[in-house]
């Protein structure tokens, strides 16, 4: 899975907003509340 797959999952949830917190930790969060964060690099194996 690449963090582009992650990232479309994600943003289909009703409400889900996607942020880059701590300037490297990619975050998806519903109502302000985060649910994942994964850092940004592609390391898919």
């Amino acid at each position: 899975m690449t963090i582009e797959d992650l990232q479309d999952i994600c943003l289909r949830l009703p409400g889900t907003t996607e942020d880059l917190k701590w300037g490297v930790h990619l975050c998806f969060s519903v109502g302000g509340k985060m649910y994942l964060g994964t850092s940004r690099s592609n390391n898919s194996s």
